[in-house]
């Protein structure tokens, strides 16, 4: 059987202090400027006479902390870092420098909560500043989970970002951005603002299983799903890993409402339904609205990573290692299908070298 709800679709959506040195010796000049430590110190040049010299001067090189790594040697142009000091008196030894203020090295030093190098953001869920991203900290963390739609740097409600770093408020009346609707309609708009109804997808392109762990699958959901819909939905992907509460069953949570297609066809009409071993219709449409094209060029399936048996547990031991190792096997699902095998086709090995697509599934949010 098959079903249709009509419910309208929302389309969304600082000058350095330059220190001079004149050393005379074997009528060999060394004339040496360093960078002073701090984020708004610019970048130093070498003086004249320094075998690094052009018409405008050469920057010279600087660690992560703003210290000079190099100093013009002779007529050698031999790089030394020993007795370069910063204008704290404190003498550099090394280029290397691991100290507290790193941030941005990828390690998390004394002071960081976090380092993910060039994963940092404003945007990321760990800040510029190697922080743990927060409401309030004044950056709109679009990786965070749920996500953040403002952040005004202030705890105060009323001033159009909302003490949870959301826009608008469900229920003032007004449709806001990232809403679909307004209650009180009940039935048909949820507390959220969203159309009381679950969305999914099969991802258009097909991907490696190893992604990080499954907060990396679930991330490209979330992105992949915003294309399409209103931020307030948050979808993860449909995989489960080896702990006992990592089901893909209990990461969905559970709802009354219908799960739908990008075409507005319902594939389940609730959680129950979804996990009875039996589609209304095969999860073939992708976050772009086109139908997906069996290909089983990989491990002769359409296939999905998954990780889970029909009823949403998870098949331990064939999760590509909670999707994160490369050399094992993991569940695939097959995309055509309606019965079990929608999630329970077969294995696929190489996790990390044979691509397969991924289920995004709307997660339920109170």
């Amino acid at each position: 059987m098959s079903g249709t709800i009509g419910v309208p679709e929302v389309e969304m959506f600082e000058r350095p202090g330059c220190v001079h040195g004149l050393v005379a010796a074997l009528s060999l000049v060394l004339v040496g400027c360093f960078k002073p430590v701090g984020n708004n110190a610019s970048d130093a040049s070498t003086g004249p006479g320094s075998s690094g010299d052009t018409a405008g001067g050469t920057d010279a090189p600087t660690t992560a902390s703003g210290l000079t790594t190099t100093e013009a040697s002779g007529t050698t142009g031999e790089a030394t870092t020993t007795g370069v000091s910063t204008t704290t008196g404190v003498s550099a030894t090394s280029s290397t420098d691991t100290g507290a203020g790193d941030c941005g090295n990828g390690m998390v030093d004394p002071g960081e909560e976090c380092d993910d190098g060039e994963g940092n953001g404003p945007a990321a869920q760990c800040t510029p500043e190697c922080q743990r991203a927060k409401c309030g900290d004044g950056y709109v963390c679009d990786a965070c989970s749920p996500v953040e739609e403002c952040d005004d740097k202030n705890d105060m409600g009323g001033d159009g970002c909302e003490n949870e770093c959301t826009l608008a408020k469900c229920g003032d009346g007004k449709i806001g951005t990232n809403e679909e609707c307004e209650p009180p309609a009940l039935g048909v708009c949820s507390s959220r603002c969203t159309f009381a109804l679950q969305r999914l997808f099969v991802t258009f392109d097909k991907y490696a299983g190893v992604q990080g762990g499954l907060a990396g699958a679930d991330l490209l959901c979330r992105t992949l799903g915003r294309t399409k819909y209103t931020r307030k939905r948050e979808f993860v992907a449909w995989l489960s890993g080896d702990a006992p509460l990592e089901t893909a069953a209990m990461r969905i949570g559970s709802t009354e409402n219908a799960y739908l297609l990008p075409s507005e066809n319902v594939v389940a009409l609730n959680t129950a339904d979804l996990l009875d071993g039996s589609l209304l219709k095969p999860i073939d449409e992708t976050e772009q609205g086109t139908q997906a094209k069996p290909d089983t060029s990989n491990c002769s399936m359409a296939g999905v990573w998954t990780g889970t048996k029909s009823d949403g547990t998870s098949t331990a031991g064939a999760t590509c290692g909670g999707w994160a190792e490369q050399r094992v096997m993991g569940t695939v699902g097959n995309f055509t299908a309606t019965d079990g095998g929608w999630t329970n086709e077969g294995t696929c090995g190489k996790c990390g070298s044979e691509t397969q697509r991924f289920y995004c599934i709307e997660k339920v949010v109170p």
